[in-house]
């Protein structure tokens, strides 16, 4: 980003400040933005909807504690 905004290291600015000038947006905020709009995508759907209902889904049984069964095609 230094030589995008023709800066060299002697200069003393961050590279957060360099990004701003640059009108760069950070990775991050790019994941969290495409994560909020799928999430508002799948809140739109109809409650019949695959999507819809597996974002709340919630297990009514508990699993059972302990290592798991063996099985003949374990041993």
């Amino acid at each position: 980003m230094r030589k995008a905004g023709e800066y060299t290291w002697i200069d003393y600015k961050s590279i957060t400040e360099i990004a701003k000038e640059l009108h760069i947006n950070p990775v991050l905020e790019e994941v969290q933005d495409y994560r909020r709009n799928g999430i508002q995508h799948v809140n739109k759907m109809p409650h019949n909807r695959l999507p819809r209902k597996v974002k709340y889904y919630r297990p009514k049984c508990r699993r059972n504690q302990g290592r798991p069964l063996k099985r003949l095609l374990d041993v």
